[in-house]
């Protein structure tokens, strides 16, 4: 229960960082699509589907190490 309700605060705050568009693609990808399946769901290309999960990443890491 108590993981639920982190990940559950956890992706709040991330949808509210995240433009609408990085958010589904993040999404997409946790749920286990791969990039090709996510390129393909979203009508981008899978080049883009990787720098926004790169961007992501980078975003999330500098809030990490900001708040600690």
């Amino acid at each position: 229960y108590i993981n639920n309700e982190l990940n559950t605060i956890m992706m709040s705050r991330i949808k509210e960082i995240l433009p609408t568009e990085h958010y589904e693609i993040l999404k997409l990808f946790l749920n286990g699509d791969s990039y090709s399946s996510i390129a393909e769901h979203m009508n981008i290309s899978t080049k883009k589907v990787d720098n926004v999960l790169q961007s992501i990443k980078k975003k999330l890491k500098n809030i990490s190490n900001l708040e600690n």
